[in-house]
């Protein structure tokens, strides 16, 4: 398979009618005021394109190549398939840069986010 794209969000949400998705929330950045710092929700959205058949997926989240959290699973697809791994309550220890690392099959994609030290809550 083919990894054609990959986000990183807060929640996905996929209509039971028409089974539209709405991503709501992408971000290449987290704010939190202490460490280490609790992500109530975040979920990692792949599209991917191959052959149709059982495909291992694995998504994980990385600081300095050590794993945080990671959802591996094998799913049987069509050609095209959509992917959504969700993650609760994650925890990251520190701040700094971590990665997004997608493998479907032998594929593999990467991208990074900033998770920041904030002084305070940002007023909208």
């Amino acid at each position: 398979m083919k990894i054609l794209s990959l986000l990183v969000s807060d929640k996905v949400i996929i209509d039971n009618d028409t089974k539209k998705v709405t991503i709501e929330g992408i971000f290449d950045s987290i704010g939190a005021l202490n460490f280490p710092a609790k992500h109530k929700e975040l979920t990692v959205s792949l599209i991917t394109h191959g052959t149709a058949g059982k495909h291992h997926y694995k998504i994980s989240i990385t600081k300095d190549n050590k794993e945080i959290a990671s959802v591996n699973e094998e799913v049987s697809t069509g050609t095209n398939h959509r992917f959504f791994a969700r993650f609760t309550d994650i925890v990251f220890p520190e701040p700094g840069v971590y990665a997004v690392k997608a493998i479907v099959d032998k594929e593999e994609l990467t991208t990074d986010f900033n998770l920041n030290l904030l002084k305070e809550i940002p007023k909208l």
